[in-house]
């Protein structure tokens, strides 16, 4: 038996503590903030009544889940769909791993999904560094979200990855929860999702020195996540251009925070999400590589295939492809109108960014476009 104690410092608020954390927590602004824009026709203390009137996490996660994501769905999008989703049975865990595009959005769709399937959500997992005030910290917390710590001292690194490489199998296999996690630390900035490395290897470490049964054991998923309109693309390319102009430049935790609700609220147009079948024979061709780091490497390889192929293309994808390259090979693609919208759109965000305006276009049309140039390797 696992003990969870030593989990302390990443997991997710127990039911027994969850009274002392709401109690603190409606004493926010910012978090009576953040509830009245999904509850604008509640009163505010109709809400704190309400909050305070529960008794579990999971409770409060459909009180602000549901409510928060009909609405995300409902305002931001034009369809919300996926597929592949037979390939999930109901009585097993799974550890769902997604290309990463949005801070909130990527995990909380996909609980949507949980949701439409009358399924239990999933624990999430989110960077320290988004962690920026206290209620936020605490309503993640609340929300079924454990914490992966980001900016380590080298002499601490092994011990953080090993705990949570510990929490997710203990979480999978123990606890009987599915888990998500993004295919890489941040967001991908170009539209080229790739696997680390590293990521791979913190997940190994949990296990009993068996490559691909402690691989097996965790039931790893790929999900490609497609926006019709990235969201926060604006603000990627901008941080793209400045990291270029300045090796020095770094985001300010407001940035993050910016980020977080530019994404909530951006229209995004069309939005899908497949799921691959759970990697089991996949994992079998690892046995013909005898050094762990080309295992490793093969493993991130797969994963980032059954991304590329299963990735939703759109108009938008195929319109920057083809600028992006040079070419007219995708013209079928989409129509004089989408290509229209789609060059109105970029004119538009490329006015909102100040800097050198054929870079800059470059560097957005690989957003869109690399998704298609990685779907034909």
């Amino acid at each position: 038996m696992t003990d969870i104690t030593q989990f302390d410092e990443i997991r997710p608020y127990t039911n027994n503590e969850f009274k002392d954390v709401i109690v603190n927590i409606v004493k926010e602004r910012g978090f009576i903030r953040f509830l009245k824009s999904f509850y604008p026709e509640i009163p505010t203390r109709s809400i704190i009544n309400k909050l305070l009137g529960l008794e579990t996490t999971a409770d409060f996660q459909k009180l602000i889940l549901e409510r928060m994501v009909d609405k995300i769905v409902k305002t931001s999008t034009t369809s919300f769909t996926y597929e592949g989703f037979e390939h999930i049975k109901k009585d097993e865990n799974y550890l769902f791993i997604t290309n990463h595009r949005d801070i909130i959005l990527d995990s909380v769709l996909l609980n949507k999904i949980m949701m439409l399937e009358d399924r239990d959500t999933i624990e999430v997992a989110m960077g320290s560094n988004l962690l920026i005030l206290k209620w936020i910290e605490d309503l993640v917390k609340l929300s079924k979200t454990f914490i992966v710590k980001r900016d380590i001292p080298r002499k601490d690194f092994y011990h953080y990855s090993e705990l949570l490489s510990k929490y997710i199998r203990y979480t999978l296999t123990e606890k009987k929860q599915s888990v998500w996690i993004a295919q890489r630390e941040g967001r991908t900035k170009n539209g080229d999702d790739k696997t680390q490395i590293s990521l791979l290897k913190m997940l190994n470490i949990s296990g009993k020195n068996d490559f691909i049964n402690d691989f097996k054991q965790l039931k790893i998923v790929p999900v490609a996540i497609s926006y019709e309109y990235e969201p926060c693309d604006i603000e990627k390319v901008r941080e793209l251009y400045n990291k270029k102009q300045d090796r020095n430049f770094k985001k300010t935790q407001i940035d993050d925070l910016t980020s977080m609700g530019k994404g909530i609220e951006k229209q995004k147009g069309a939005v899908h999400y497949s799921f691959a079948k759970p990697l089991d024979l996949e994992l079998d061709i690892l046995n013909d590589l005898k050094r762990r780091n080309d295992k490793l490497k093969k493993l991130a390889e797969i994963i980032d295939t059954k991304i590329y192929q299963m990735y939703k293309l759109q108009a938008n994808n195929y319109i920057a492809a083809n600028e992006l390259l040079e070419t007219d090979k995708y013209n079928k693609g989409f129509s004089n109108q989408q290509k229209q919208n789609f060059d109105n759109y970029l004119e538009e965000c490329l006015s909102n960014i100040d800097g050198e305006k054929t870079e800059l276009k470059k560097m957005f049309l690989e957003i869109y476009g690399n998704p298609v140039k990685n779907s034909e390797q």
